[in-house]
């Protein structure tokens, strides 16, 4: 097993993440909204979205989110989070990044902080989401690297 399918899963992945809160949750959506200017209700999906901060804050905007990662445990983490918050428009999926998840079904695509740096098996992280670009967003969508 690759140790990316088990450090996400693990108590300790808390401790060194611990600065990245939902406030700073809060500060990156909204960076996202200002760049890029979603639609309102546009369909986003999170590349690596772990337990699902960036997901939630914009499944609270209006946003209609799918959550991608390999961490079972973080996206049930992110499923519990969802379901206390009541947010109905969000969804989390066990789902390689280095596979597109279909073929133009999202306006937007967003992959944060160090989740496109996991796998080696792909030329470049550029490649990967110019394969995602093309695959999974919508003709007038968006694709970004944070």
């Amino acid at each position: 097993m690759a140790w990316y399918q088990e450090w996400f899963d693990r108590d300790e992945y808390e401790l060194v993440y611990q600065h990245r809160d939902e406030r700073e949750a809060e500060q990156v959506v909204d960076l996202i909204e200002r760049l890029v200017r979603p639609a309102p209700g546009s369909e986003i999906l999170d590349v690596g979205c772990g337990r699902g901060r960036h997901a939630r804050v914009l499944a609270r905007r209006g946003y209609r989110v799918t959550g991608i990662d390999v961490a079972e445990r973080a996206l049930q983490i992110a499923r519990e989070r969802a379901e206390a918050e009541g947010l109905h428009h969000v969804r989390f999926l066990r789902h390689d990044m280095r596979e597109p998840l279909c073929r133009e079904c999202f306006d937007g695509v967003v992959n944060l902080f160090t989740a496109s740096d996991f796998s080696r098996t792909t030329p470049t992280t550029c490649g990967r989401f110019r394969r995602w670009r093309q695959r999974c967003v919508r003709a007038a969508g968006s694709c970004r690297i944070f």
